[in-house]
C-alpha cells in the first residue's frame, strides 16, 4: 500500500495516487519520497471509542469523526458533536494527521489544524 502527502498549494504539476503508484512523481523536480514511519514522532494510536453525544455548548470539546470531513476538509458550518467521555490522552495537538485503517473509507485522511477546534 502507497500513500501520500502534499500541502496544499505547493503542487504545479499532476500529483495524484495513479501518477504515483506508476512513477510519475520521480519525474517531478525536488519532490522528495519518504515512509509514512518516519514522519511520526510517537506511534499511532487508534484514537477514542466513547460514544458521540450532542454538544451543550459551543465550549464543549469537539469529537472528529471520519463522517465529519470530506475532500475539502470539514466543510464551514458543520455541527459537531461532543464525546460521552472526554479522554485527555486523545486531545489533538496541531498538524495531527487523522486517518482511516478501515472500512469503506479506508485512507481517508485530514490534517488537524488548531483552527478547527
Amino acid at each position: 500500500m502507497k500513500c501520500f502527502a502534499v500541502r496544499r498549494g505547493e503542487t504545479k504539476d499532476r500529483l495524484d495516487p495513479k501518477f504515483i503508484l506508476y512513477g510519475g512523481h520521480q519525474t517531478l523536480l525536488n519532490v522528495q519520497t519518504v515512509t509514512l514511519g518516519s514522519l511520526t514522532v510517537s506511534e499511532p494510536e487508534y484514537g477514542s471509542g466513547s460514544r458521540a453525544v450532542p454538544m451543550l455548548s459551543p465550549n464543549d470539546i469537539k469529537y472528529i469523526r471520519i463522517t465529519d470531513f470530506n475532500d475539502d476538509g470539514i466543510p464551514l458550518g458543520h455541527e459537531f458533536v461532543t464525546a460521552e467521555v472526554i479522554e485527555e490522552k486523545y486531545t489533538l495537538e496541531n498538524e495531527d494527521v487523522l486517518f482511516a485503517r478501515s472500512g469503506a473509507t479506508a485512507g481517508k485522511t485530514l490534517i488537524y489544524t488548531n483552527d478547527i477546534g
